[in-house]
């Protein structure tokens, strides 16, 4: 039972792991996408 449980920490982290880069894409992409936009009103 305890090395089930151990498994099912791992997988759950390496699930946590993957969500948390994909979302650090994400905001990333968002985030420059925001400064390449206020750049261009700027420039305007």
């Amino acid at each position: 039972m305890q090395c089930c449980s151990t498994n099912l920490v791992k997988i759950s982290v390496k699930i946590a792991d993957a969500f948390f880069w994909i979302i650090f894409i994400k905001v990333q992409a968002i985030s420059s996408t925001i400064s390449k936009c206020l750049l261009n009103e700027s420039l305007v």
